[in-house]
């Protein structure tokens, strides 16, 4: 088990070294060839041979739509370690050096794409189909380990693996290739991904690309009293924004979080320059000027608001034509999605109808973490041999900061050691014995933050969506107690994955904690159940299925 955990911590340790980069420069060099109506060939040895099967295997096959388009352009892509007979005839009259040179001599032409695999970077036959590639102009890439070798200098590029371990090095090569086929496939599929979105400083507005997505951020600060006008209309942002449309010329537009810089206008214009329009609402700004939290909505889930709701909640910054003209807005969109049926209830008796709901989702795999790396969290922030409850986010007043509080007060009765982990911070919120705040944490170590903990607590005290945290936590394998309110109810199985208890009730949230936290085989079933259910119910890739389906509904393919 310890060799196996060293393994794997290696191979995740140089997975994140990888130069993102040249992975995305590798995939579109493949779709440039493709689109040249050129050949891809790969080639390697050993068990780089078998990763270069493997390779076109994925390119020929794994970059195909779903069903099957008769027009769709595909990559021509070879494996010269593949036909046997040649191999061991080339072998045996000329020498295993020659096996692919000669091979490349028959087919391969200007513009062709070769990509050799190869841990050490020294192997002669790999040389010398390099040399062979290169007086025909072809391009060569090459994937290698170690200091790269020759090959690494004698290629137009490079993507180096930096380990000497061949096991590890070859692995990467394996995974480097799905993920290329990944980023391939929905620009094979004609479906390319562009965003748009703001920033708040001008020198940050412009086009970049990251991790192979290609961004437009448009530059936009206004004060916050204006938002109830401004996002309804935001002329400086919506010029730039119809440029970009213009100019990619989108089949579909996905809009979300459009209610502050963007503003609500946006979703018309995406209509004139797109064929489908899709907005997604993940809150209840739409309809409501803050956090929905009204007294008849925390007492009888009522979640309709009044204009005297609304001016109670905007005050002087109340516009009494904003929901009108948002509701105007929203009428050009072709799908409108909620991400929780809490807040499609909502929307609808605020009078925003046709709604469809489709749950946040989340990627099973990305939760599993190193038991060595759990422990030097645990350390590094004084938790071992000590029961820790986690709240991820801001500890504000409405996500429950108060009566978070009163449940520990009342757990540290009969674990006086309990700690409250936070990631994130607290207004005004002084640390105390039981209370740790980790700061603002990237990705990886919110990870480590759900592994070290006991319980996951959210108890938000309002109409809050559907909170990430809940489908994090299960599928971290944690139980979670959370609030009635909004979308928790939707995720958590009461007495299954976790317990669902109303948060002004610190008495019953506190003994359900507690159950958790006395009785850990409860716990780990809990945890277990709480992954099948993310497996099984909020698994990313159906989400994502269940909006492409949207998407070819809107276009009439069936």
């Amino acid at each position: 088990m310890k060799k196996m955990e060293k393994y794997l911590g290696e191979l995740g340790d140089i997975i994140r070294e990888i130069d993102q980069e040249k992975i995305n420069f590798l995939a579109n060099k493949i779709i440039e060839t493709r689109d040249n109506n050129k050949v891809v060939y790969i080639i390697g040895n050993g068990g780089s041979a078998a990763n270069a099967s493997h390779w076109v295997c994925d390119l020929n096959k794994g970059t195909l739509e779903r069903h099957y388009n008769q027009n769709q352009k595909r990559i021509k892509a070879v494996s010269l370690t593949d036909n046997i007979p040649l191999m061991t005839a080339l072998s045996n009259d000329l020498g295993y050096d020659e096996i692919y040179s000669q091979q490349l001599r028959n087919w391969i032409m200007e513009g062709d794409l070769l990509i050799t695999i190869t841990g050490s970077g020294k192997s002669k036959n790999i040389i010398n189909a390099i040399n062979v590639a290169k007086m025909s102009n072809a391009y060569v890439m090459s994937l290698v380990g170690f200091d790269g070798g020759e090959v690494m200098h004698m290629s137009d590029d490079a993507l180096i693996v930096p380990s000497n371990n061949y096991g590890i090095i070859e692995d990467v090569h394996s995974i480097i290739g799905h993920i290329v086929t990944e980023k391939i496939k929905g620009k094979s599929n004609g479906q390319e991904v562009l965003v748009i979105t703001t920033c708040r400083k001008k020198e940050e507005a412009g086009e970049l690309e990251y991790q192979g997505l290609k961004i437009f951020k448009i530059a936009s600060d206004y004060p916050g009293k204006w938002r109830a006008y401004i996002s309804l209309y935001n002329p400086p942002v919506i010029r730039e924004l119809e440029k970009i449309l213009k100019k990619i010329k989108p089949d579909v537009v996905h809009a979300n979080n459009i209610h502050f810089y963007l503003s609500y206008h946006s979703i018309k214009l995406a209509k004139t320059y797109s064929k489908v329009t899709v907005v997604t609402l993940r809150d209840t700004m739409s309809f409501s000027f803050g956090k929905l939290k009204t007294e008849k909505y925390l007492k009888n889930f009522d979640a309709h608001l009044t204009w005297l709701d609304q001016l109670k909640q905007a005050r002087k910054r109340w516009n009494p034509l904003r929901n009108l003209i948002i509701k105007y807005y929203l009428g050009y969109a072709d799908k409108k999605f909620a991400v929780s049926k809490a807040l499609k209830k909502a929307l609808e008796q605020n009078g925003i109808k046709n709604v469809e709901v489709i749950h946040t989702g989340t990627d099973i795999a990305e939760w599993q973490v190193l038991p060595d790396k759990v422990k030097s969290f645990k350390k590094r922030h004084g938790l071992e041999e000590k029961k820790v409850i986690f709240f991820s986010g801001r500890l504000s007043i409405s996500k429950g900061a108060n009566v978070t509080f009163e449940v520990i007060e009342k757990i540290s009765q009969e674990f006086p050691d309990v700690i409250l982990l936070v990631a994130g911070t607290g207004s005004n919120i002084k640390e105390r014995n039981n209370l740790k705040f980790t700061g603002w944490i990237d990705r990886e170590e919110i990870k480590l933050a759900y592994a070290a903990s006991d319980v996951v607590l959210v108890p938000s005290l309002y109409l809050d969506p559907f909170p990430r945290v809940v489908i994090e936590a299960m599928a971290a394998g944690k139980p979670v107690v959370g609030t009635c309110y909004g979308g928790t109810p939707e995720a958590i199985l009461d007495g299954v994955t976790g317990f669902v208890v109303n948060p002004f009730n610190t008495k019953e949230m506190a003994e359900k904690t507690l159950d958790l936290l006395r009785d850990s085989d409860k716990a780990r079933r809990f945890g277990k159940a709480g992954r099948e259910r993310v497996r099984n119910t909020f698994n990313l890739d159906e989400k994502i299925k269940n909006i492409l389906a949207c998407y070819y509904r809107e276009f009439g393919i069936k």
